[in-house]
C-alpha cells in the first residue's frame, strides 16, 4: 500500500514541477513578444478544455486548461518593420 501512495506523490509532484516549468517557459514568449511590440491575443497553461480563462487590459486572454502538458502563446504582430 506504501507502494501505490508513494507513486501517487511522485506522479503529483512530477505533474506540479512541469506545470511549473512551463509557465516559466511560456512566460518567456509572452514577455519577449510583448516587449518588441507583438499582440498576443491568447496565453494558455495546459492542453485541451479551458477551465479558467481571463481577460486583461491588452486583451490578452489567459487561459488554464486542463492537461498541464504544455502550453502555448498565440501571437500577432501588430505593425510592420520596414
Amino acid at each position: 500500500m506504501n507502494y501505490l501512495i508513494d507513486t501517487l506523490i511522485y506522479a503529483g509532484a512530477f505533474i506540479a514541477l512541469l506545470f511549473v516549468l512551463v509557465v516559466i517557459h511560456e512566460c518567456g514568449h509572452y514577455f519577449v513578444a510583448r516587449y518588441f511590440g507583438v499582440h498576443c491575443p491568447r496565453f494558455s497553461f495546459g492542453m485541451g478544455p479551458v477551465i479558467y480563462k481571463r481577460v486583461d487590459k491588452h486583451g490578452t486572454e489567459f487561459a488554464l486548461s486542463a492537461f498541464p502538458l504544455g502550453g502555448y502563446v498565440s501571437m500577432i504582430q501588430k505593425k510592420c518593420l520596414n
